[in-house]
């Protein structure tokens, strides 16, 4: 059984189960600051991208400070494809449709 299916299981049980989930956790997204990146997900998966997708609309509308604006060139592009379920299950779908 996939963790996503022991922790519905768990809440749907209402059993009180607590998970301690630890690393590894990898190299980060490993973003550049320039050129074309694209990216694929769905579901829960597509909050990987979350942060990224907030950054880079912070950066469009000049809402962050300049030593942070550094992180990324003006040739920077990201195109993000996501698909959920349902609109009603979809995850952070208003600032992807405000991107």
């Amino acid at each position: 059984m996939g963790m996503s299916a022991r922790i519905f299981e768990s809440s749907a049980k209402k059993d009180g189960a607590q998970f301690m989930i630890k690393g590894p956790m990898g190299k980060s997204l490993g973003v550049k600051r320039s050129g074309q990146h694209i990216a694929f997900a769905a579901g829960t998966g597509t909050i990987t991208f979350m942060d990224l997708s907030a950054y880079v609309a912070r950066f469009i509308m000049g809402e962050m400070e300049e030593s942070e604006a550094k992180q990324i060139d003006d040739d920077f592009k990201f195109t993000y494809y996501v698909t959920y379920f349902d609109e009603e299950q979809s995850c952070g779908l208003r600032l992807l449709r405000a991107l």
